[in-house]
C-alpha cells in the first residue's frame, strides 16, 4: 500500500457477531487511502477467521497471544500507524460512506486544528434513537472539559500522528488524550451526524463506571498540573501505576447507585417521559453522593455557556 493518510485502529475482543458492519463500513469509504489495523486481543470465538475472508490489502491483522486490554491495543495500533492521522472506531460502530474525506478535508485545510470530531446517531435493536450534539467550535469544546461533559464519541475522532495513548490510563484513556491533545492545536467537531454508535446498557457495568470515575479524576488531575507547569506527573516519570483505592462501603454505594442510572441512561435514551429518566436519575445522584458533585459541575458548566 503507497501514499496512506490515515490510519484506522479496531481493538476486538470476541466481537464476531458486530464485526461485519463496522469492517464493511470502513472498507466501503469513498477516501480509499487508508490502512485498517485491527487488533484482535485473544478472541476465542471466529473473529480471526471473519477478518481474514474480507481479503482486502488495506487491514493489517494483529494477534495478541494474550488479552492485552483496549488501552495498550490503542498504543500497539498507534506505534504500527503509517498514516499521517489516526482514526478510530469501536466494533459495532459503523460510519457513513464520507465520513473519513471530510474529516481529513477539515484537517487538511485548518492546519491549526489537532483533533476533529463528528456528530454521531446512537443506534440499538430498532434502529436510531438519539443523536448527539458536541460543542464543535475550539473554545466550545474547552468549555466542556471544566465542566466534565462528554467531548468526543471514541468512534467519531480522527487526530493527526504526534500523541499516544498512555498505559497509565486502564480506563479514561481517551479523555486523557484528548485533555493532553488539547494543548498541542485546536479542537473541532463536524456538524454532520457521521458516525452511528452502538448503544450498549449491558456494558456500563458496575466495575467499569467506578473505575472510570476513578480515572477521570486522574486525567482532570494531570491536566490541571500540564495547565500550571507544562507536564504532569506521568511525564516527569513520577507516576508508573495509578492506584485506585476504594472502601467496600464505596463500592457498595455506588452499585447501588448505577442500578438506577442505567434505568437512567436507558430511559433518556430511548426519549421516555422525563418523569421516568428524572427520578432514577434523582435517586442514583441521592445514593451516591459523588456522582451528585460530577453532576453539579456539568450543571455549571451548561450555566455558564
Amino acid at each position: 500500500m503507497n501514499n496512506i493518510v490515515v490510519s484506522i485502529i479496531m481493538s476486538n475482543y470476541n466481537g464476531f457477531k458486530k464485526l461485519h458492519n463496522t469492517i464493511k463500513s470502513v472498507l466501503e469509504q469513498s477516501f480509499k487511502d487508508f490502512e485498517f489495523i485491527i487488533i484482535d486481543d485473544g478472541s476465542t470465538d471466529d473473529s480471526k477467521s471473519q477478518v481474514l475472508n474480507c481479503n482486502d490489502e488495506r487491514i493489517v491483522f494483529v494477534e495478541n497471544e494474550e488479552n492485552l486490554g483496549l488501552t495498550k491495543n490503542l498504543i500497539k495500533g498507534v506505534n504500527l500507524a503509517k498514516g499521517k492521522y489516526i482514526a478510530r472506531i469501536d466494533v459495532g460502530d459503523y460510519w457513513a460512506e464520507d465520513k473519513l474525506k471530510k474529516q481529513i478535508d477539515f484537517l487538511e485545510k485548518n492546519k491549526e486544528y489537532i483533533i476533529c470530531g463528528t456528530q454521531v446517531n446512537y443506534f440499538d435493536n430498532n434502529g436510531v434513537v438519539n443523536k448527539s450534539w458536541f460543542s464543535n467550535e475550539d473554545k466550545d469544546v474547552r468549555k466542556r472539559f471544566l465542566s466534565q461533559e462528554g467531548i468526543f464519541e471514541h468512534s467519531s475522532i480522527m487526530f493527526r500522528n504526534i500523541i499516544n495513548y498512555r498505559e497509565q490510563f486502564q480506563y479514561s484513556q481517551d479523555l486523557d488524550l484528548y485533555l493532553r491533545i488539547s494543548f498541542l492545536g485546536k479542537l473541532y467537531c463536524l456538524d454532520e451526524a457521521l458516525t452511528f454508535s452502538e448503544i450498549n446498557l449491558e456494558g456500563i457495568t458496575l466495575k467499569k463506571r467506578y473505575l472510570q470515575r476513578q480515572y477521570q479524576r486522574y486525567a482532570y488531575k494531570y491536566y490541571k498540573q500540564r495547565f500550571e507547569s507544562g507536564k504532569d506527573e506521568i511525564d516527569l516519570k513520577e507516576v508508573a501505576i495509578l492506584k485506585v483505592r476504594s472502601s467496600f462501603l464505596d463500592r457498595i454505594l455506588n452499585n447501588t447507585s448505577m442500578y438506577f442510572y442505567k434505568k437512567y441512561v436507558f430511559n433518556r435514551t430511548l426519549k421516555k417521559n422525563i418523569i421516568l429518566w428524572v427520578t432514577p436519575l434523582v435517586i442514583s445522584l441521592i445514593i451516591y453522593p459523588p456522582y451528585l458533585l460530577d453532576y453539579l459541575k456539568k450543571l455549571q458548566g451548561i450555566v455558564s455557556k
